[in-house]
């Protein structure tokens, strides 16, 4: 179970962060509570922390000032004026109770990025249970590519800057995730909304919970953005006040649409058309085609904002995503090596699709379940999702806030996949057994949003050419 979200909204956020000298953060290493951080280092707070594990974003806010230290609090916790939290914190976490005794006011990570970003403008909050990292990024590299100077947080490191935040003046980019309601602190000038899906069953038991948080969420939104497809966006959208612009990679009837598609060379290309008119052509460096509808996401955002065309087709051209989202990582005895973040049945179809139109030869996929609230809700789903690889490793679910009550296990998925599914154990005998049957040619795909990657750890691959 997760602590609340305090969904205070954003001016009386930006407010209580405004009066704070002293912020300290639950969770400081997340990639979403370092937007946070830096914003906050950044307005010239004395910020403190902690996280129960050091890594690549804890260490570098150490370097840019923060004081953060290993554990359940950081010392002094008492002498904060105010705490902020990650969603995924256990409500008898001994920081809230420190803070709660000590009369610190609480503030969860949405409302502390709703506070950090209420003095841009324009606010670009982008949305949907898939996709919203990569159009982050997306939006994101198209306002600086036009010298707007965004103010980007987005929810996993973009590439090439290798950070989740890009600092700047002007408009704020940021990733509203569904999870906890926590878009819910925000109220944007736009909306992009990328689908509703049914995910994080342990806030939202039925898809019409989920689509009845994004209808509250949409009608915080002064504008929005939305794929013309997706019946269940296209209501919650009706709560927006203000106009809808759609966009679609299969039907021109879209605002934003795509024309001409052509796949070349492993990636997609189109021709991009605004209100019918082609504007401009784009040629997609990411892989799969679930990527020429986050790009038409992008390039409608971007257009709604007046944003030149020559310039939206030209920065989603070199557009390099974010990692860990098909991140090409090397090759290893001529076999190429992704990496992918897709824990949902959605997502797990779309990107082993994606790695089937790249290489002709066996599909390797090494994958491992997200929660095990996810992964009974999903069950068959999922195992539907991973038949369409050839060889399946299956590594311990990874558990993140829950304990395991519903008896899911790697072996219980391996039996609803088949005969090509096998649990090997832990990383290390995985990449053992990964190791043992690689032929020439074939694609493997690490796969999962826990710690599956720290597979590539011990695997001797030849890096990519940058």
């Amino acid at each position: 179970m997760s602590v609340q979200n305090t969904c205070m909204g954003k001016e009386k956020a930006a407010a209580l962060l405004k009066e704070s000298k002293r912020v300290a953060l639950i969770g400081a290493g997340g990639v979403g509570m370092y937007s946070v951080a830096r914003a906050l280092l950044g307005m010239g707070k004395t910020v403190v922390g902690s996280d129960r594990q050091k890594n690549d974003l804890f260490s570098d806010l150490v370097r840019r000032g923060a004081r953060l230290y290993v554990g359940e609090c950081p010392p002094g916790l008492e002498d904060c004026d105010l705490l902020v939290y990650t969603s995924a914190l256990s409500p008898d976490s001994p920081a809230l109770a420190i803070a709660r005794q000590a009369g610190i006011p609480l503030m969860s990570r949405g409302d502390a990025l709703a506070g950090v970003t209420a003095g841009h403008s324009p606010g670009i909050a982008i949305a949907g249970m898939h996709g919203k990292s990569t159009v982050t990024a997306m939006i994101g590299h198209i306002f600086a590519r036009a010298d707007k100077c965004p103010a980007v947080a987005c929810g996993a490191l973009m590439v090439p800057e290798d950070s989740p935040f890009l600092e700047g003046g002007g408009p704020a980019v940021y990733e509203a995730c569904e999870y906890m309601r926590s878009f819910l602190s925000f109220a944007p000038d736009l909306a992009v909304v990328l689908n509703i899906d049914h995910d994080h069953t342990d806030c939202y038991p039925k898809i019409e919970d989920a689509e009845a948080a994004f209808s509250v969420f949409l009608s915080q939104s002064r504008r929005a953005v939305i794929p013309l497809a997706d019946e269940r966006v296209k209501r919650a959208a009706a709560a927006c006040p203000g106009s809808v612009v759609t966009f679609s990679a299969a039907s021109q009837k879209a605002d934003c649409s795509a024309d001409n598609l052509r796949f070349l060379h492993g990636r997609y290309a189109f021709d991009l058309l605004w209100q019918r008119e082609k504007v401009g052509e784009v040629n997609i460096r990411l892989p799969g085609r679930y990527n020429v509808e986050n790009a038409l996401a992008a390039a409608a955002a971007a257009l709604s904002f007046d944003i030149p065309a020559e310039t939206v087709c030209a920065a989603l051209s070199d557009e390099k995503g974010v990692k860990r989202r098909m991140e090409y990582r090397g090759s290893y005895q001529k076999t190429a090596f992704y990496d992918d973040y897709a824990h949902h049945p959605a997502e797990i179809a779309a990107s082993l699709g994606a790695a089937r139109e790249l290489s002709p030869g066996r599909l390797i996929c090494v994958f491992q379940s997200h929660t095990y609230t996810r992964t009974a809700a999903h069950l068959q789903e999922i195992a539907e999702a991973l038949d369409r690889a050839d060889v399946v490793f299956v590594a311990d679910i990874y558990p993140a806030r829950e304990t395991d009550t519903l008896g899911m296990s790697a072996d219980l998925l391996c039996r609803q996949i088949g005969p090509k599914a096998t649990a090997p154990g832990d990383i290390d005998a995985i990449r053992r057994a990964l190791l043992a049957i690689l032929t020439p040619g074939d694609t493997v795909v690490i796969m999962g949003a826990g710690d599956i990657d720290r597979i590539f750890d011990g695997l001797p691959l030849i890096a990519p050419v940058t």
